[in-house]
Parts: structure tokens; sequence; C-alpha cells
């Protein structure tokens, strides 16, 4: 009996310790970048970030404005900017925590591009990820800075 109470014990711990270590990143922070196009597949939707002029950028079926949504891939490979193929000009940044179609520059535009997540140092010092208003990938969903899930 003290055997199986020994081993149920351990196998608990062992349990909560790889949970633990490997918590999950959340659905709505987890990008990929696929022709050209900022994708996110959570909540079993494929959907692109999409920007709109002087409004907060949001999630729409990828392909649907490829003016809006395709980025150069390229500058995102080297040094992880946002920037609209068909207006190199302009790129994703954050502003009040929102993120928006900006005017390009080097350091807001640029994003660290970690384990999937894009993470960016906001106004108040701390890294935060690019994440869904409302927590579910969804057309017309507004894209913010959010706290990072891992």
């Amino acid at each position: 009996m003290k055997t199986m109470t020994a081993l149920t014990i351990a196998a608990l711990t062992m349990a909560a310790l790889s949970g633990a270590a490997n918590a999950a990143i959340s659905g709505t922070q987890t990008w990929k970048m696929v022709d050209n196009k900022l994708e996110n597949t959570s909540n079993g939707r494929k959907l692109c970030m999409t920007g709109i002029a002087y409004q907060q950028a949001v999630m729409e079926p990828c392909g649907s404005n490829p003016e809006l949504q395709n980025i150069r891939e390229v500058n995102f490979a080297i040094n992880g900017m946002l920037m609209l193929e068909t207006y190199p000009e302009y790129a994703f940044a954050p502003a009040s925590g929102k993120v928006y179609i900006r005017e390009y520059e080097p350091i807001a535009s640029h994003w660290d591009y970690i384990n999937g997540q894009l993470k960016k140092v906001d106004t108040d010092g701390i890294v935060k990820c690019l994440d869904m208003e409302g927590g579910i990938n969804v057309p017309g969903a507004k894209l913010h800075l959010a706290t990072c899930t891992r």
C-alpha cells in the first residue's frame, strides 16, 4: 500500500511539474507567416491580419484583401518587420496598445518572433504579445497587445 501511495504521489508530482513547464501559448497569440500573410488558425478558423486605413487592424479571411494583408516576408524573416508588400512605406505597429497600419519606423515597426508569438515592448516597458480582443479568432476581431501567455 505504501509503495502504491508513493508511486501515485510521484506520478501526480511529475504531471504537475510537466504541465507547469509546458504551459500552452494561447491560440490567439500563435502566428505563422504563410504565403506572405500573417495567419492564425485558432478556434478552427484560418484568418489573417488585415489592415484598415486609420483603424485598428482586424482578422479577416486570408486572401480577402491582399493589398492590406500581404507582408514582405523577407523583411519579416530578417528583422521582424510587418511591412506591407504593396505599400512598403507602411507597416503594422502598435499605438496605445492597439495595432494599426502606420508609417514605417525601424523601431516601432519591429517585432520579435519567438515560438510563434509576436512580441513587442509596450510603452510601459513590458514585453507584450500580439493578440485578439475578446480572445477569439473570428472575422473582425481587433488586434492589440496583451500579456504574453507563456
